[in-house]
């Protein structure tokens, strides 16, 4: 398995120059880095505070796309909002 920089480095360090998640780089840059796209659907903020409370540093999004660091946290993500 491939190991991927944690997401929040690679935001951090990255993606720095691109501060609009919406940015199409920003998902250029993450899809390229091999980190896993989730498309979501429902409430933003439940979403977002459900992430912090249990996954915090292993997400990040673009629009309606959350990309994670780790497949079997995609995979959680997915059961619940996909």
């Amino acid at each position: 398995m491939n190991r991927l920089l944690p997401i929040a480095s690679f935001v951090n360090h990255e993606l720095k120059n691109f501060p609009n998640p919406g940015d199409p780089t920003h998902r250029d840059q993450l899809q390229q880095a091999g980190y896993i796209p989730v498309p979501a659907q429902g409430n933003w903020n439940y979403i977002h505070k459900w992430l912090k409370d249990n996954y915090p540093f292993r997400y990040t999004w673009t629009g309606e796309i959350f990309w994670f660091d780790d497949p079997a946290v995609a995979s959680d993500f997915a059961l619940r909002f996909a």
